[in-house]
């Protein structure tokens, strides 16, 4: 082929072995034996003779060629000539010319514009646009000659993405769809186009599961209720919360559905002996899936109600946080009831209220009954702007509470061995006996002037004045709102308890960033632009030493790694007790800490002091320092407090002995062991 003005023309060859390398559906799949050959420009400047290198393999017999053209004024497909095996363009070349100079107009210089190869492809479909895996934009059509089919233009709106696609039927064969992509050069970032926010989080996530993968006492039922699920499974008498029951009962249903997702690794790790830590740190990775999964669902609607650049910064501002991705991965009731509660924000900004109803009802009965404190507002919201029916709302929140009820009673009262509902009696417990003020109470307004500060940070001041900015956030901050207004009328206040809040504010956020960043070439912008600035350095800053002092809140279960790496003994056909105190079961240890045979665990209560001397214990893990009868071996420590001081770093984590290991003294092989000491 020619092409004019000296501009080159490039041709692409695809060849096939089998003709069933075109597929029914979607792109080609490559057969075994496929040959792609690229073909070079001629050296001429002004007329294209023979091509370079033609190093074109194909089959003369069976194949299907697939020829591809390069030119720029139309680049349209004739369809006649897919049909004849090379899909070339019939429209010339229109480059422009430009002369050099007004003093020298006889010499001439031609830009050439070299444009993406386009890829062709033929397909037998009864639709016309054919499911690739992305998302396109009709933006025009055009009538083609010969042809009682349009031909139809689109665009991937993916942001910031450059590609389009052409799609026509075969004139001869109205059956043949022609599939033509343009500058496909940026599909090959697909992945992260499609999973790019996806990595991130989940990256962070993983990196806080891997250094912290202790766990607290607040998710101590959950974590023990999926380690009895995975290595006790159909054996209900050892379950860990028949003994230790806890202050409430609490449902089994999350850690069922978490241990169902980990149970195929934790196989893998319990055959191949490892030490069960690795499983925690399973579980841990896959409630983390779960709840950024939902996270995921609510952050395509917040991409298609308020467009890929709200989306960008509401994942900034979540990446950027401490509390949300730290948190996500723990097993608190809370965090379970989060990821519904995503669900139904997904569904919210979806449109689909009584969805949205559902899923915070399920989230109610099931997980944490306090959602009903945000369930009530955004349904109140619903009925006042007539989003939905009272009939109807009724009558679907009724029948998803009969199920749920049933469904939370049935798998519980099994696994309780006794019949109950755990929700109703934390409910019970907490709101009716006021009994959760126990454990501390706080001021009315703790949440939003310390609570909501941390869990926020930049995001803070950035979702109020989002409310201000976009009339179509108050809406939705409103009933979030008033969940934690309604909230802070408990006594006993937790940061956990509003973590479900978190992602509504954070897109309220997202919207004021993304229109500071619109206008920030303009004056009052600018400034506030460089505030924004500064507010997200600062929460990174925040959030890293958050993570370093959070890293030292776990001395339990560092203490006993340590034991476990130096406590053993030559002797090692004895059993080695070790009794772990209340303070150290609640501050990192759990049962994916324990190690097998020769290790034996004792976690029971109300032992004295002076009792211990009388007991046959090996080691004993506690907060004192000095136990009659048993030597301090050593002592890990723990986080103190944040000082600030002159120079750098400016800020100083103080830490102090937290947990003391100690061993029996009658014990001659331990006391020859070599110890640091706790001096």
């Amino acid at each position: 082929m020619e092409g004019e003005r000296g501009v080159p023309n490039y041709e692409l060859q695809v060849s096939f072995s089998t003709p069933q390398a075109i597929q029914e559906m979607g792109f080609v799949q490559f057969e075994e034996n496929q040959v792609m050959s690229f073909l070079a420009p001629a050296q001429s400047s002004h007329q294209i003779s023979q091509p370079l290198n033609t190093a074109t393999i194909s089959n003369s017999t069976n194949s299907t060629a697939l020829g591809f053209s390069h030119n720029d004024q139309e680049g349209t497909l004739d369809p006649k000539a897919v049909n004849d095996e090379n899909c070339a363009s019939n429209a010339n070349d229109n480059n422009s010319w430009w002369r050099s100079s007004a003093l020298d107009k006889s010499k001439v210089k031609i830009r050439r514009k070299l444009r993406e190869p386009r890829f062709c492809f033929q397909t037998r479909s009864d639709v016309d646009v054919l499911d690739d895996g992305y998302k396109w934009r009709k933006y025009g059509q055009k009538v083609v000659k010969n042809s009682l089919h349009p031909r139809s233009y689109y665009r991937c709106t993916h942001n910031n993405c450059r590609v389009k696609k052409r799609v026509e039927r075969l004139s001869e064969d109205c059956r043949m769809v022609i599939t033509t992509y343009e500058e496909c050069a940026t599909m090959a970032s697909k992945f992260l186009h499609l999973y790019g926010y996806d990595f991130l989080l989940g990256s962070i996530a993983s990196f806080y599961v891997i250094m912290v993968p202790y766990t607290k006492v607040e998710e101590s039922f959950n974590i023990q209720a999926m380690h009895d699920i995975l290595y006790h499974r159909h054996h209900l008498d050892n379950y860990d919360h028949l003994e230790f029951p806890g202050v409430v009962p609490r449902t089994f249903i999350g850690a069922l559905l978490v241990s169902m997702l980990a149970s195929p690794i934790v196989l893998a790790t319990q055959l191949l002996h490892l030490p069960k830590i690795y499983s925690l740190i399973t579980v841990r990775l896959a409630l983390g899936c779960i709840i950024l999964s939902t996270l995921r669902i609510l952050r395509f609607q917040v991409r298609n109600k308020f467009g890929h650049q709200v989306e960008a910064f509401f994942v900034i501002l979540t990446a950027i946080q401490f509390h949300l991705l730290f948190y996500c991965s723990r097993a608190l009731p809370n965090i379970l009831a989060m990821g519904v509660v995503n669900l139904a924000y997904g569904h919210w900004l979806k449109g689909s209220f009584y969805t949205a109803l559902n899923y915070l009802v399920l989230a109610t009965i099931i997980f944490r009954c306090d959602i009903v404190l945000l369930l009530c507002p955004l349904g109140l919201e619903l009925l006042l702007t007539k989003s939905i029916s009272c009939w109807k709302a009724l009558k679907c929140c009724t029948v998803t509470t009969l199920l749920c009820v049933g469904l939370t009673m049935l798998v519980d009262s099994i696994l309780w061995k006794r019949f109950l509902w755990p929700e109703f009696e934390v409910f019970w417990f907490n709101s009716v006996l006021n009994r959760s003020s126990e454990w501390g109470t706080h001021s009315i307004h703790w949440y939003f002037t310390s609570a909501l500060p941390r869990l926020l940070l930049a995001a803070y001041p950035l979702f109020m004045l989002g409310v201000l900015l976009d009339r179509r956030i108050l809406p939705l901050v409103l009933p979030v709102l008033s969940f934690v207004v309604l909230y802070s009328k408990l006594p006993h206040k937790e940061l956990r308890f509003i973590i479900s809040s978190v992602p509504i504010f954070n897109l309220s956020a997202a919207v004021a960033a993304s229109r500071i960043y619109n206008n920030r070439k303009k004056s009052f912008w600018k400034f506030l632009n460089l505030i924004m600035l500064g507010l997200l350095l600062i929460s990174l800053g925040c959030t890293i030493i958050t993570f370093m002092a959070s890293y030292e809140n776990y001395p339990s279960g560092y203490a006993l790694k340590g034991l476990h790496q130096n406590g053993c003994l030559a002797n090692k056909t004895n059993e080695l007790w070790v009794h772990i105190d209340p303070f150290s079961a609640m501050n990192g240890i759990s049962l994916f800490c324990e190690n097998e045979l020769p290790w034996r665990y004792s976690k029971e209560e109300g032992i004295t002091l002076e009792e211990f001397c009388q007991r046959n214990f090996t080691y004993l893990i506690n907060e004192h320092s000095s136990v009659d009868g048993y030597k301090c071996l050593f002592y890990v420590n723990g986080f103190s407090r944040l000082r600030i001081q002159p120079g750098l770093p400016p800020i100083f984590l103080d830490k102090e002995p937290r947990v003391y290991i100690h061993g029996n003294v009658k014990n001659e092989d331990l006391m020859l062991k070599h110890w640091p000491g706790c001096s």
